[in-house]
């Protein structure tokens, strides 16, 4: 779903999952700069399109219903959450009823940046996203539907579990960005 102005002017209040990993140098489309100018200078571009960011948009919540179906679970929507530092913020697709799990809907024309289902071989920006969002929400894994698309259609499902490492990293590289660029301006 795209984000609404009021959804990204908040964003800049926080780092997000998004942010984190172009902060950690894994985000194909943004580097540490671009979270700088968002943050700091307060420079928001107007969100980028593409045909994949506005299909994998209208396409997010049949791969959520797919995920939920396949899980048996029921999700809440779109939910946003600070973490207790008051640095970091997760945007995630969906939480699960009852059970300390995200999940983060993904589409791709790129299937074999992924490995096998059911694993957690996802891209490393996807792992970091995951990470982060287990972290503010206090999330045990984080689920990824993946509607793949390359000379057909198919649905994957992946798990990536809680990785204090990771954590540890994310939390290490947010603080040192949010003391060292935001608060010092």
């Amino acid at each position: 779903m795209p984000i609404s102005d009021w959804q990204r002017e908040r964003r800049r209040d926080h780092i997000g999952s998004t942010d984190t990993a172009a902060l950690l140098g894994y985000d194909n489309w943004r580097t540490a700069h671009d979270v700088y100018v968002e943050k700091v200078l307060e420079q928001i571009d107007v969100e980028k399109t593409s045909d994949a960011i506005e299909i994998g948009n209208y396409v997010e919540s049949a791969v959520l219903a797919w995920c939920a179906a396949k899980l048996d679970v029921k999700l809440f929507r779109n939910q946003r959450r600070v973490s207790d530092d008051g640095i970091l913020a997760a945007n995630h697709d969906a939480l699960v009823v009852d059970k300390p799990w995200g999940i983060e809907a993904k589409s791709t024309s790129r299937p074999d940046d992924y490995g096998a289902e059911m694993t957690d071989e996802v891209p490393t920006r996807v792992m970091v996203q995951a990470n982060h969002q287990m972290y503010v929400s206090d999330l045990e894994c984080v689920w990824v539907p993946v509607l793949m698309a390359d000379y057909g259609l198919a649905l994957r499902l992946f798990r990536v579990p809680r990785s204090d490492t990771i954590i540890e990293s994310i939390i290490e590289t947010d603080h040192r960005f949010w003391r060292d660029h935001v608060l010092a301006m």
